[in-house]
């Protein structure tokens, strides 16, 4: 297999001070994983207790090996990579600290034969929190309770215990931001079908917890962040508001002083000249917001402007508009995975692609029809006038010459 030798299972456990705890952690896994070709990997932030040390003690008799960050922080950006870093098809994410039983580990792996995510669960049945004060009960209920609409079907949306097939998440699509990066795969993940796994949370025997105020204030910008990415259609309605108001705006100040008793275009009052520039100036900022905001990171395809104005502000721009985002499945991008997965629901429910495809040929048709016309007309001019005018000079050219 290469670089990768014969891992087949790649185990991510970052850590920060937790020496103590590498020995008792590894030796258990090697005890439930004797059947799997399998290798740890800890992303080590430049812990002060000599964590890297222990590990890296230990690779002559383990599978183990230590990545130290020396200028990066956090749980989520060691787990991402973690991922760069690895080989294994299956991938397991798990704390240093044996708050996660290693014994579920197989449970996990045993689950990605038919699954595509298997999430350690305290929340379905047979689960538990163990020790949890309750306080920390309400807290992590809470926290849960604010992700529901990200990942409707797994109850411990909170977990931090989870494996899943390599295919799922690409490390580039994920926001390293906070510690719920569990929650971050649920959410950006392409996947089908995912599993909870039973387990009681353990209390921790060694080291101390790193749960803290500024811990809570990450999470609360990651699940921000994750709303506006799954729900691009609360974005899409801004930018709408924004173009509406353009449009308003412009047509007002077009139309301030314009008596329309005086003045007429086209057999009509002169108010469509301001409705058409004010409808063109809002559609032109409604692409653009979109392009920057909405849809950031999508690439834009082909005479995108000219997509977006033939389908018009009422169709949802990436289908057509914008595609290709990194942070999602080829299918979502393209369409041709509705009703499937996690990612994109919005966007590919409005519209079959063939009934689009059909649509946007008319829309494109009747856009480009007034400049074919006008070409034909430039054609027909240069056959049959110029020709005739260049006669007409050489004529009088001739003349003029054998008049003198």
């Amino acid at each position: 297999m290469g670089k990768c030798g014969d891992e087949a299972v790649s185990i991510i456990i970052p850590t920060y001070n937790e020496r103590e705890n590498i020995l008792p952690l590894v030796e258990k896994l090697k005890a439930v994983l004797d059947s799997y070709p399998y290798k740890i990997i800890f992303i080590d932030d430049n812990s002060q207790d000599g964590t890297s040390q222990a590990i890296k003690s230990l690779a002559t008799q383990y599978p183990v090996k230590v990545i130290v960050r020396k200028n990066k922080r956090g749980l989520a950006s060691a787990v991402v990579d973690g991922i760069r870093a690895t080989c294994g098809e299956l991938i397991v994410v798990m704390d240093a600290d044996l708050q996660h039983p290693p014994e579920i580990v197989p449970k996990l792996l045993e689950a990605l034969k038919e699954k595509d995510i298997a999430v350690g669960s305290r929340y379905c049945r047979g689960g538990g929190t163990g020790e949890w004060k309750f306080s920390r009960k309400i807290v992590s209920a809470l926290a849960n309770l604010l992700a529901l609409p990200l990942a409707p079907k797994i109850k411990d949306r909170m977990s931090g215990f989870f494996a899943f097939r390599r295919k799922v998440v690409k490390p580039e699509s994920l926001n390293a931001v906070g510690w719920k990066i569990g929650l971050e795969i649920m959410a950006r993940g392409s996947y089908q079908s995912a599993v909870e796994i039973p387990y009681t949370f353990l209390p921790r025997s060694r080291g101390s917890s790193k749960l803290s105020k500024k811990i809570i204030w990450q999470y609360l910008k990651q699940l921000g962040q994750l709303y506006l990415n799954n729900f691009q259609i609360s974005n899409f309605m801004i930018v709408g508001g924004i173009g509406y108001a353009i449009n308003m705006l412009v047509y007002s100040m077009l139309t301030l002083n314009f008596d329309s008793g005086q003045t007429s275009f086209l057999g009509q009052h002169f108010y469509l000249a301001p409705f058409v520039v004010s409808s063109l100036l809002a559609i032109m900022s409604n692409y653009f917001l979109n392009k920057i905001w909405t849809f950031k990171g999508w690439t834009e395809q082909h005479m995108g402007i000219l997509r977006y104005l033939a389908m018009g502000p009422g169709h949802v721009a990436p289908r057509y508009g914008f595609s290709g985002n990194p942070g999602r499945s080829r299918e979502a991008a393209t369409g041709t995975g509705c009703g499937t997965g996690h990612s994109h629901r919005f966007s590919c429910a409005i519209f079959h692609s063939a009934e689009v495809d059909m649509v946007q040929k008319i829309c494109l048709a009747i856009i480009t029809f007034p400049f074919k016309v006008l070409k034909a007309k430039y054609q027909l001019l240069e056959r049959n006038v110029w020709p005739d005018t260049l006669h007409q000079k050489k004529n009088n050219t001739l003349e003029t010459r054998s008049g003198g």
